[in-house]
């Protein structure tokens, strides 16, 4: 579920940001894919020179619990701020802080479905997480669909906002494995392994 809801602010987005660039702050879409291509580009460098370290050194749920409520705030103020749509810095704002949380949480979580896969059935159980995570994405943007199509969107942000808060309850009431337990108990009954002489050789 967690995976699920974290795809969801993707598949609105696709879906709404384009109308709204266009149509409220009077951008051409070269505004907009240039504008999101910089976005993507400054949150995949961060994720590459500091995410993976400072989610290491926090915990990877902590880390997806201070994130994902750090959207919600991202996702709600958007919606409070229906009156500066306009605003060019606003919206650029907005995408940029939007594409670091959203590229956090996504290195924040993925160890953790690493974790809860057992070695014998890794790749099929991994796939399926990754499988989880992207439908989220068409019901993210079902739900612009149902909200902005319809002509509340603002509805939209704080839904998401409303979607990512679930996501923050489940990871503050189950506890996910720290580590993977399978992989190091597999280790232990290999030559090469960790831990104690091997069980057989």
């Amino acid at each position: 579920p967690v995976l699920l809801l974290r795809a969801l602010p993707a598949g609105g987005h696709e879906a709404f940001h384009p109308i709204l660039v266009t149509r409220t702050a009077g951008w051409v879409l070269s505004d907009y894919t240039n504008v999101m291509s910089t976005a993507q580009l400054i949150a995949g460098l961060l994720g590459l020179t500091v995410g993976g370290w400072a989610i290491d050194a926090i915990g990877a749920q902590r880390s997806a619990v201070i994130l994902m409520t750090t959207g919600v705030v991202l996702f709600v103020t958007m919606g409070l701020a229906q009156d500066y749509w306009g605003n060019s810095a606003v919206l650029m704002a907005y995408f940029i802080g939007d594409e670091i949380v959203r590229t956090f949480v996504a290195i924040a979580l993925i160890p953790i479905a690493m974790r809860m896969c057992s070695p014998a059935v890794a790749a099929t159980q991994f796939t399926i997480y990754m499988a989880t995570a992207n439908f989220g994405r068409p019901l993210g943007a079902s739900l612009a669909a149902m909200t902005a199509g319809a002509g509340n969107p603002a509805l939209m942000y704080w839904l998401l906002g409303a979607g990512w808060a679930i996501a923050v309850t489940i990871l503050l009431v189950v506890r996910f494995p720290g580590e993977n337990r399978a992989f190091h108990k597999a280790a232990e009954v290999l030559p090469q392994g960790e831990g104690l002489a091997p069980a057989r050789d």
